[in-house]
């Protein structure tokens, strides 16, 4: 008699397989990406004959336009300052809801603490 299959071993990829996912997707992402780059290069006329390839002449100004302008820097700033705001309120509401759940005692807190030998979130007695 056979034996059956074992769910115990690990399901693996071949790592030629799975370099060539990793690529497949790193691809989909840096394409795009370097169109873009490139296009911010082309007039206008230019991107809309030959949107992926090379330009046929590099146009400077389009990215010194945009980062000598006012709006590009007022439009950093306020992301930057919505970020730092965004992170400060998180840090305060977790802080403050971090401490009022350490100090309140719960039924059978004695299970909630790790072993060193158990994974987190996993109850043992101690």
């Amino acid at each position: 008699m056979s034996n059956p299959a074992s769910y115990d071993t690990p399901v693996t990829i071949a790592p030629v397989l799975r370099f060539a996912i990793l690529f497949l997707v790193a691809g989909l992402v840096l394409i795009p990406l370097l169109a873009t780059v490139l296009g911010g290069f082309k007039s206008l006329g230019e991107l809309r004959v030959n949107p992926f390839g090379l330009p046929a002449e590099w146009e400077w100004g389009n990215y010194w336009s945009i980062l000598s302008g006012l709006r590009y820097w007022q439009l950093l700033l306020n992301s930057l300052v919505i970020s730092v705001l965004t992170v400060a309120l998180t840090l305060a509401a977790a802080s403050k809801s971090s401490a009022g759940s350490c100090r309140k005692k719960l039924r059978n807190s004695r299970m909630l603490i790790p072993s060193p030998n158990a994974t987190w979130g996993s109850t043992t007695p101690q």
